[in-house]
């Protein structure tokens, strides 16, 4: 799509806001953008239904040695609360291994670990899965790069879905 503003070389000074309106609109329709996505958290689109993406994580998680500390039906624990939602599922999982340098290094990191993935159905009925992106992690608490590493969990969502 292509649109052009009535406007002269400092379009972003004198039409910011119209530009800026129409910059949302457009990106609205691409995957993973149709809601406001916090800086730091990858969100990804699953082709499973929310149960079968948890199963699927958790299933390589174990395989791999990885401890899962609790896995979360928040969609049920709603409706013990009387309220209503899509299927969302988290997993909490980690490895005292990769996770213990981290906070030994810098003890308030703990408030990141376990590490948590979250599967969530939208309203129309696409399912997400979402995570904390490692180097966000590692520039909010100031963590070396060296302890940070297992805190990025791209490579193990690419390798459990084979994406």
């Amino acid at each position: 799509m292509v649109k052009f503003y009535d406007t002269g070389h400092f379009a972003l000074e004198t039409h910011a806001g119209e530009i800026g309106k129409d910059i949302l609109g457009f990106l609205q329709g691409i995957d993973g953008y149709g809601e406001v996505t916090p800086h730091g958290i990858t969100v990804k689109s699953s082709s499973l239904s929310v149960k079968e993406t948890i199963d699927r994580l958790q299933a390589f998680l174990e395989k791999a040695g990885v401890t899962i500390y609790a896995r979360i039906d928040q969609q049920n624990e709603l409706k013990k609360a009387g309220l209503s939602s899509g299927a969302i599922e988290f997993i909490l999982f980690g490895n005292p291994k990769a996770g213990g340098p981290v906070m030994i290094e810098r003890p308030i990191a703990a408030l990141e670990l376990p590490l948590k993935v979250v599967a969530y159905e939208d309203a129309q009925g696409k399912v997400w899965i979402a995570y904390n992106q490692g180097s966000y992690i590692r520039e909010r608490y100031g963590l070396s790069s060296g302890v940070s590493g297992p805190l990025t969990l791209d490579g193990i969502i690419a390798k459990a879905f084979g994406t």
